[in-house]
């Protein structure tokens, strides 16, 4: 018996031991707290931080703490604010460069915080498991993320040089960007291949559910040539560019909504993937803009409204992607565009667009026997050709009145 009692009471004070414990911290508190209670908080951020341990949370009382935080701690932490715009990390009048700086470790988790006025708010150099929720970022860039299993969500990113910037990794991991709100930044969700990426590394994202307004460049660009992504039900609108696809190994783009744009709503030359089931309205540029020979014919633009925008597709030389079954109207200057001569609409086009009778497939077309009656039909009058008697303008032909 006294052995087995020897044994439970050991256990116990292992678990006692593994159990996380929770930190306090109030900028307002009496200096020389032990950080156990509200009553007892610390002062400091950084102070809970180097005294916390793996699994530890972190409690932030309404305030606002100008510092900058090292995460270079064995484990993960948890920190939870007051609410966004209560409690507020601030580079202040030093214009502290990184608020959170996290350099190893297993993750962190992030809640209801602030930041405000420094140049990079959440610095990850680890691509450990990290999540973001519930909180404002205003100023600077926001989250710089080695990929990896982090979730970003219910964030508010406002005013902003770039919101969301991912780096890959040779990772298998996921990171989702999911209902936030992108107000005023200049790129919204990047993943920008840098000098270090390599054959093979790979970015997963998903961006769900988000809405853009105000985006001064584009709102997502997704240019890791390796990289695999997911665009879904996210409002995009009033800004310039509603999304830029510059490489992928498979992005899938569908049921979002872009809306007003003064540029493109989508522009891409990735190399596989799919444009469906999306709205592109009263853009000043394209409702798809589709550049060059990166595409191919496992590529498909298809079930998607183009409405009212300067241009329906545009079709630019040697894309050999698949248009199908895309309703356009409205669009002033052309509902469908191709505007290299020679070009090649590429493979079984079959879309309905506005006929206009001066122009007309010509013998050998691929728009010859497409599924709508008579084939597809293009909008080229704005296009200054040379008109012959009979001139070559790619898959058309010209036909005088």
């Amino acid at each position: 018996m006294r052995l087995t009692l020897t044994v439970t009471t050991s256990l116990l004070l292992a678990a006692g031991h593994a159990h996380a414990a929770t930190w306090y911290v109030d900028d307002a508190a009496r200096p020389g707290g032990t950080g156990a209670s509200w009553s007892r908080a610390l002062t400091t951020i950084g102070e809970a931080i180097d005294r916390s341990a793996d699994g530890d949370t972190i409690l932030i009382g309404a305030g606002t703490y100008e510092e900058k935080l090292f995460l270079d701690h064995v484990g993960r932490r948890s920190l939870y604010g007051a609410g966004a715009g209560y409690t507020i990390l601030s580079g202040g009048p030093r214009s502290l460069d990184v608020a959170i700086d996290v350099r190893t470790g297993s993750g962190i988790d992030v809640h209801d915080l602030s930041f405000d006025g420094y140049s990079i708010a959440i610095d990850d150099g680890t691509g450990a498991p990290m999540q973001v929720i519930g909180c404002a970022f205003h100023g600077g860039d926001g989250l710089r993320l080695v990929s990896g299993n982090h979730r970003i969500e219910g964030n508010l990113f406002e005013d902003m040089d770039t919101a969301i910037r991912i780096t890959p990794s040779h990772s298998n991991d996921s990171v989702a960007v999911v209902d936030n709100d992108f107000l005023g930044v200049r790129e919204g969700v990047d993943t920008h291949d840098t000098p270090a990426d390599e054959p093979g590394e790979l970015t997963r994202v998903n961006i769900l559910d988000n809405r853009f307004a105000h985006a001064t460049v584009t709102a997502i660009w997704l240019a890791d040539p390796n990289g695999r992504a997911t665009v879904y039900r996210n409002l995009v609108t009033e800004g310039w560019t509603g999304l830029s696809i510059y490489g992928g190994a498979g992005i899938a783009v569908y049921d979002n909504i872009f809306d007003r744009n003064l540029g493109d709503a989508v522009q891409t030359t990735m190399g596989t993937g799919s444009i469906v089931y999306n709205t592109m309205r009263d853009n000043g540029g394209a409702g798809v803009r589709c550049y060059t020979v990166v595409w191919n014919d496992t590529s498909l633009v298809s079930n998607n409204a183009m409405v009212n925008n300067h241009y329906g597709l545009w079709w630019d030389g040697g894309c050999h992607a698949r248009a199908e079954t895309n309703a356009a109207w409205g669009n002033p200057w052309g509902n469908i565009v191709g505007l290299m001569a020679p070009y090649d609409l590429g493979g079984n086009l079959t879309v309905a667009f506005t006929l206009d009778t001066k122009y007309r497939p010509k013998a050998g077309s691929p728009l010859i026997g497409a599924a709508t009656p008579g084939g597809a039909h293009l909008q080229l009058d704005y296009w200054r050709v040379s008109r012959g008697t009979s001139p070559d303008i790619g898959a058309c032909e010209y036909v005088p009145q």
